[in-house]
């Protein structure tokens, strides 16, 4: 620090009156640690000297990599850092609310952050590799306010960063980029041929298990920006064994690859489900598969579980399109005007005699087709005894004249019934 300020002190005598002139400094120290062979520790604490304000440097994981041990920053995220090592989720909720992340990765220069939620304001800078962004420096205006030329400055340590990222990361985040360029193409259709697909995982040294499953998970209403949706695809990477995530416009696409020797796939998307539910993210899991020229149809499958579990349960979580498959069809008929026609005249009569006589005849009717005719579980379920059951029955034959002895007839019932459920949701 003694060293800045003298060369402050002293611009006029070396000529550096402005701030050309002490960017050209900058870029002079930075190139000798490149030079040097000096690592990111010794990057940072010449940024450090250069900016006179600590520095913070972090992963896609939200894990520390590196910062300035010699400066404190008396902020909750510097000493969620020296405490953990990484950023809590509590203290990335905050960032959220406090929408600390809407300038995300589509910025590529060194941008100037307020103080919002925090003391001081910020210098936030990505550092890129192949055009993906693999981690973020924080420079915190804490020890000085900041000029102009430090943005300059950042975005010279920016530059000396990223080819210390390349010399050290390259072959293992090439890798990675290929493995999301794979699945891109196949979400959007560029490969479809069962031999070309098989040959790229080869290629990506890929190998996948005999049951496949596609989890689709829509940032749109909790946080599109690229930072979150870092931190879910990694997190959900690590609780869900043999999976593979990438962020994909607003969504995170998983795929899950596992064989039978492993737990049920319900059991360890339980976890994760129930913090979706906790943090309002909702998911869809699609229909298994057991290849990748379904990957398509699967996410359209994820998409509609979504659209349907949130409309039916009006909650969150991750939802199974298996339960949802019948409303998904129905629903389909009626972007074509078939909905109503499907529905049973017979039922429709029995819904007009409970609306005029204010009985329940539906839901016994439904009840005792669910429950397959058995009386005792149905009056069960009704909390009603068997013999008023039987009456009900013999009513609701009555006023139908269906035969429910007939499978078909109950299968038509029951998809009427159906029918009418996705009409009251408005759907």
């Amino acid at each position: 620090m003694a060293i800045i300020n003298q060369i402050l002190r002293g611009m006029q005598m070396e000529n550096m009156t402005d701030d050309r002139h002490y960017t050209d400094y900058c870029a002079r120290r930075l190139l000798d640690c490149v030079l040097d062979g000096s690592d990111i520790h010794q990057i940072l604490s010449v940024g450090y000297e250069l900016l006179q304000n600590p520095i913070c440097l972090f992963d896609n994981h939200f894990k520390y990599i590196s910062y300035t041990k010699n400066a404190k920053v008396d902020v909750p995220l510097w000493d969620n850092m020296e405490k953990h090592g990484f950023i809590s989720l509590e203290l990335l909720n905050l960032m959220k609310e406090e929408r600390l992340f809407e300038r995300d990765v589509r910025q590529k220069s060194p941008f100037i952050c307020e103080k919002g939620i925090f003391r001081y304001e910020r210098i936030v800078s990505h550092i890129e590799l192949n055009n993906s962004k693999i981690a973020t420096m924080i420079v915190w205006g804490s020890q000085r306010s900041f000029k102009p030329v430090d943005l300059k400055v950042a975005e010279l340590l920016q530059k000396v960063l990223s080819r210390i990222f390349e010399k050290n990361l390259s072959p293992t985040l090439s890798k990675g980029a290929a493995y999301e360029l794979f699945l891109k193409d196949l979400l959007e259709g560029r490969l479809a041929s069962e031999e070309i697909i098989d040959e790229k995982l080869k290629t990506l040294n890929w190998t996948l298990k005999e049951s496949l499953h596609l989890l689709t998970v829509d940032m749109g209403e909790y946080d599109s920006s690229y930072m979150t949706q870092e931190f879910l695809r990694n997190s959900i990477e690590e609780n869900l064994p043999g999976s593979r995530a990438m962020v994909y416009n607003t969504y995170i696409v998983v795929i899950i690859s596992r064989d039978g020797r492993q737990p049920p796939l319900k059991d360890d998307l339980q976890k994760i489900s129930d913090f979706f539910r906790q943090q309002k993210i909702l998911g869809g899991l699609s229909l298994g598969f057991s290849h990748l020229k379904d990957i398509r149809n699967r996410f359209g499958q994820s998409l509609a579980a979504i659209r349907l579990g949130s409309v039916f349960t009006g909650g969150y979580g991750i939802f199974d399109y298996q339960e949802y498959v019948l409303f998904d069809m129905l629903d389909f008929q009626k972007q074509h005007g078939r909905l109503l026609p499907l529905c049973r005249a017979e039922l429709m009569e029995l819904a007009r005699y409970d609306s005029e006589k204010k009985s329940d005849y539906m839901d016994t009717l439904y009840q005792f087709l669910i429950n397959e005719r058995n009386i005792v579980k149905t009056a069960e379920t009704l909390h009603t005894h068997r013999s008023t059951l039987v009456y009900r029955l013999k009513k609701i034959q009555e006023i139908i004249k269906a035969d429910l002895d007939d499978p078909e007839v109950r299968l038509q019932l029951l998809l009427s019934f159906k029918v009418l459920e996705l009409m009251k949701r408005g759907m």
